[in-house]
Parts: structure tokens; C-alpha cells; sequence
């Protein structure tokens, strides 16, 4: 049971951390052409950062648990101390610190984070929860961690842009102005097309290095990695299809493909967080070794 409970938590919080993470992005990268929607995307960062702090809390709960075999280890003050000193705790503090900045930028309600202050708070907070994945993990014990590290990071920074947007744009073509909604779109699909693949690129790299040989693909690890590639594909061919032809139809004020992007984002929405609960999983219980 405490390990079921430890990987839904573990799963639920690489989520929350992309999705705050990646609505910080969005909001500081588009807030020129947020107008109706800048408070509810403000307010769908703050809260997101704050019910990751709550969901990080248990996970500082579990990890003692499961440490120790039982619940009676969270009180156990030995094995506190050793958890302490774990890189896992370096990671838990750095995306805690990360949940908070975010917090605090978007405390205002209803404001963006303008002003050099609060967008640097952000933008330290985005910083930190990518950070976060290099400081534990199978990259920090590889001999190519020079390499992984940036990778890795690279990797989170840019699926939380990709996942953390998706319900900020929908909020977009909901509030904004159709015209003011459709440049947003085509800014966002734009630099989708030069960001995503990279997203790809930075994985297939740290697969390679991590895996020792092409057998390991049938051992849990590299199955799981697979059904990770296999979600990315869906993802990618959905994002294709967004680009090239709904994208273009919204531009030209079709508000059927206006529903059908809506539907569309929702999809990719849910094949990212399966991906992430892979991801949880496949590092969290297995060695790619």
C-alpha cells in the first residue's frame, strides 16, 4: 500500500510541477496579449504551486514510510536524519522552494507576474523545478552526468512549456477576443514546431546513455520507456495536426475548429499526464540497468 500510495504521489507531483512550472512560462512569455484571461491564468498558477507544496508535504511523508517498511518510520527521528542527507530530499527542497516562488509571484489576484521582481521570482521558480530532476535520480550516479544533467533539465523545461500552456490556452480561446485568441495560437503552434522535437531529441540522448544495451528494452525499465515513446508519438502527431490544420482553420474564424482544438488540446492534456505517470513509474521502481 505505501508503495502504490508513494508512486500516485510521486506521479501527481511530476505533474503539478509541469503544469505550474509551464503556466509560469506561458503567462510570462504571452502576458502582452492576455487580457480577459490573465487573472484566471494567474490564478491557475498560484493554486497549482500551492496544491504542490500540499502534495509534496505527503510525498516527504511517504518517503519515510517507504524507507522504513511501514508508517511507524515517520516517526522514526534515525531515519529522518538519514532521509535528510538523500539526494531525494535535495530534489523534494528544490521544487518546494520552486512551488513556493511561483506562489509568491503570482500572489496578486488576478495580476501577472509584471515588474522585475516578480518575474524573476517566477522565472527562479521555473529554473528550480527543472533543476529539481538533476539533483536525484540514475543521472546522478551515470558517468555521462556532465551530459545528462543539462539534458534532463532541457527535457522538463520544455514539456512543462508544452504541457503547462495547454489549459491556459484553452482559457484563451474562451476569453480572449477571437482575433487576440488566434495570434496566440499561431505564436504558441509556432514555436511548438522548434521546441517539441527538441523534446525528442533530449530523451532518444539520455536513453542511449542510460541504457546499457538494446536487451535492457525488454526488461520494466525499457518496456516502459517504449510505452513512453509510443505516447510521445500520439502527442506529436496531434500536435501536427493542431499546426498544420486546425491552428490555421481558428486564424481564419472557424468556430468549428475552435471546438475541435479545444478537444484536441484536451487529449494531448491527458496523453502527457499518462506519459508523466510512466515516467513516474519507470523511474521510481526500476533502474534503467
Amino acid at each position: 500500500m505505501v508503495d502504490v500510495l508513494w508512486g500516485l504521489a510521486r506521479a501527481l507531483g511530476f505533474a503539478l510541477l509541469l503544469q505550474s512550472a509551464g503556466a509560469a512560462l506561458f503567462a510570462i512569455t504571452f502576458r502582452g496579449s492576455l487580457r480577459h484571461s490573465a487573472a484566471g491564468i494567474a490564478r491557475l498558477t498560484r493554486n497549482g504551486a500551492c496544491v504542490a507544496l500540499a502534495v509534496l508535504i505527503a510525498q516527504c511523508v511517504l518517503e519515510l514510510a517507504r524507507m522504513g517498511g511501514d508508517w511507524s518510520a515517520v516517526a522514526d527521528p534515525g531515519l529522518r536524519r538519514v532521509a535528510l542527507a538523500s539526494s531525494t530530499a535535495r530534489a523534494l527542497g528544490a521544487r518546494g522552494a520552486a512551488f513556493a516562488c511561483l506562489a509568491v509571484a503570482f500572489a496578486a489576484t488576478g495580476a501577472q507576474p509584471r515588474g522585475r521582481l516578480r518575474t524573476s521570482l517566477a522565472l527562479a521558480g521555473v529554473a528550480l523545478a527543472a533543476g529539481s530532476f538533476t539533483l536525484t535520480g540514475h543521472t546522478l550516479t551515470s558517468a555521462y552526468r556532465w551530459l545528462l544533467a543539462p539534458l534532463l533539465a532541457a527535457h522538463v523545461l520544455l514539456l512543462a512549456f508544452w504541457f503547462g500552456a495547454l489549459w491556459p490556452l484553452a482559457r484563451v480561446t474562451r476569453q480572449e477576443d477571437p482575433r487576440a485568441a488566434a495570434r496566440v495560437l499561431a505564436r504558441f503552434s509556432a514555436a511548438g514546431v522548434r521546441l517539441v522535437p527538441l523534446i525528442a531529441v533530449a530523451g532518444a540522448v539520455m536513453a542511449l546513455l542510460l541504457l546499457p544495451d538494446a536487451a535492457a528494452l525488454r526488461e520494466p525499465y525499457g518496456r516502459l520507456l517504449l510505452v513512453k515513446i509510443a505516447l510521445f508519438a500520439l502527442l506529436m502527431g496531434l500536435a501536427a495536426l493542431n499546426r498544420l490544420r486546425l491552428v490555421p482553420q481558428v486564424e481564419r474564424g472557424e468556430a468549428r475548429a475552435l471546438r475541435t482544438l479545444r478537444a484536441s488540446m484536451l487529449v494531448e492534456y491527458l496523453l502527457i499526464c499518462g506519459a508523466v505517470a510512466v515516467a513516474a513509474v519507470m523511474t521510481g521502481f526500476y533502474s534503467p540497468a
